[in-house]
């Protein structure tokens, strides 16, 4: 059986909701301080855990020690029913974009304790830039799976910043407080799902909520600038209420540990937890994680195919709109050649994805290609149960991504991302570095194979 953690994002998902879920769900508190200890920043990073109920559901809140609480107003002006405290970082460049403060020292992930609108009333302080956070993470005693996860979510939060505001990653600044936010919440996560080992994670569609934030610059429309880049690809919904559901940094957890979105989940539930957030909404204001368990063998799913003919495109146009496909998130791309009307030479490209992907692939065929319409029916999806782990090699760390049928290996080979990354750092071609990680594989393990196995 596979280990499945499934996060039900309907009422959306903030950083400090997704680690009191984990750790609702079962990841020891102590556990996570003392890999939050490992970073080695001197002074322990400290934060609170206890059980609330929102909407007659109880589960974890966390508060990070140190981190002042503010009282916000609304876009209205009026104060709202809570107070709501900082979160985690922001660009240098960033007035206020996200409605929490004086330019440029602003938290850009505004519904920390979820989902907190308007303007709020704080005190300056230092940041960390982007690379400064990185360096710390890359030295640190942490494993190299929570350094991984660590850094490719603040890496995203990092780019978004940077593209909303005309910058480099590289220039992105964490304000003093929000770093230690951040660190909390985005190392936090990596240490609970490396606790929890699982073989998969998986998300359904992503509330973003609604309504407006008010910022120094004006009121900006739900989502934030930034969440709106970091959910590209990813199947969403708006306006469930009129606050904003979905943070930066908890789209950010999302992008970079999900393996995919199911809308209609099949598997056996075992634990559940819920991460709460600060505000009581018209509805529960809480963030659901399961941990389940997924058949081995073979996996049946239920996808969509949408495909269109074009014979009025050129073959690097329809090589461009196959990439663009693939980016947003679609499972496979097929371009077949094909007689149409009247005896034109033409390609049929035929695209799965996942069920909730189907409008955002219509969307992107009827933009990308020449057709003026698409066709799409449900499929039935029959697939080998899939793994992933991690291998430690002279040439970098590589995902190994493993199939069986009925418990059995089937096949197992490189994630090919992994080797591409390695070889444009070390210059070995991917042919080349297949075969020297199969005899690496063969020597340390007594696997043979040729980097394929």
């Amino acid at each position: 059986m596979r280990k499945i953690l499934y996060y039900d994002c309907s009422v959306g998902i903030a950083g400090d909701m997704n680690l009191g879920a984990l750790v609702d769900l079962g990841v020891p508190v102590e556990y996570v301080r003392e890999g939050l200890s490992l970073l080695g920043l001197g002074e322990p990073l400290e934060f609170d855990v206890w059980e609330e109920e929102r909407a007659g559901i109880k589960g974890k809140r966390i508060k990070v020690r140190g981190v002042e609480e503010w009282v916000e107003e609304d876009a209205e002006g009026s104060h709202p029913h809570e107070e709501d405290h900082g979160h985690a970082g922001h660009s240098h460049a960033e007035g206020a974009a996200h409605g929490h403060g004086h330019a440029p020292h602003v938290h850009h992930d505004e519904g920390r304790s979820h989902h907190g609108e308007g303007s709020a009333h704080h005190h300056h302080h230092e940041h960390r830039t982007f690379g400064e956070i990185a360096a710390l993470i890359e030295r640190s005693g942490l494993s190299e799976g929570v350094k991984r996860r660590s850094l490719a979510i603040f890496r995203t939060i990092a780019e978004a910043e940077a593209k909303v505001h005309g910058s480099t990653p590289e220039e992105v600044h964490f304000h003093e407080v929000g770093a230690k936010d951040a660190l909390v919440d985005v190392v936090g996560a990596a240490l609970a799902l490396e606790y929890l080992g699982v073989d998969e994670v998986w998300a359904s569609p992503v509330q973003l909520g609604g309504g407006w934030v008010r910022c120094a610059h004006g009121v900006l429309p739900v989502p934030a600038p930034a969440t709106a880049e970091i959910v590209k690809g990813m199947p969403v919904r708006m306006g469930l209420v009129e606050r904003e559901l979905t943070t930066p940094t908890g789209a950010a957890v999302l992008a970079a540990v999900v393996d995919r979105f199911v809308e209609r989940p099949a598997f056996v539930p075992l634990r559940v937890g819920y991460g709460v957030g600060t505000r009581r909404l018209s509805v529960p204001n809480v963030l659901r994680v399961y941990l389940g368990e997924a058949s081995e063998g073979l996996a049946r799913t239920e996808q969509v195919v949408v495909s269109c003919t074009v014979d009025d495109m050129l073959p690097e146009d329809v090589s461009r709109a196959v990439d663009v496909l693939l980016e947003a998130g679609a499972r496979d791309v097929v371009v077949r050649p094909v007689i149409m009307k009247r005896g034109r030479p033409g390609h049929e490209v035929s695209v799965l994805a996942d069920q909730a992907l189907a409008e955002r692939m219509v969307h992107l065929l009827l933009r990308h290609t020449t057709t003026f319409g698409c066709r799409l029916h449900t499929v039935g999806k029959v697939e080998l149960e899939r793994s992933f782990e991690e291998v430690q090699t002279p040439y970098g760390t590589f995902r190994l991504k493993r199939a069986s049928l009925g418990g059995e290996p089937s096949s197992v080979k490189w994630e090919y991302r992994d080797l591409e990354a390695s070889s444009r750092r070390t210059g070995i071609p991917i042919p080349r570095l297949r075969a020297l990680l199969g005899r690496y594989l063969a020597d340390a393990y007594g696997q043979e194979g040729d980097g394929r196995l």
